[in-house]
């Protein structure tokens, strides 16, 4: 399958095998499977914050963040149809 792995190294990030970011791509439709940066400093962006983590995750389980829990707000249960 064509399937291409391409990463960026750094002799800095030795402890975690010297990644800084890949990409997972599928030639023929030159779609990307999977892109990832394991080193913070590059990625310029604020962090995505969800504010409706009930909604997209209901139940009772317990929903497990990076952040302090007032930057997440609940909506409360959904009722059943």
């Amino acid at each position: 399958m064509p399937i291409y792995y391409v990463w960026w190294t750094s002799p800095e990030n030795d402890e975690r095998g010297g990644d800084i970011a890949y990409v997972e791509l599928y030639l023929p439709s030159k779609a990307v499977i999977q892109l990832c940066v394991e080193d913070p400093k590059y990625i310029m962006r604020a962090p995505v914050v969800f504010t409706n983590m009930a909604a997209l995750f209901p139940g009772v389980a317990p929903i497990h963040t990076n952040y302090p829990a007032k930057s997440i707000q609940t909506i409360g249960p959904i009722p059943a149809n």
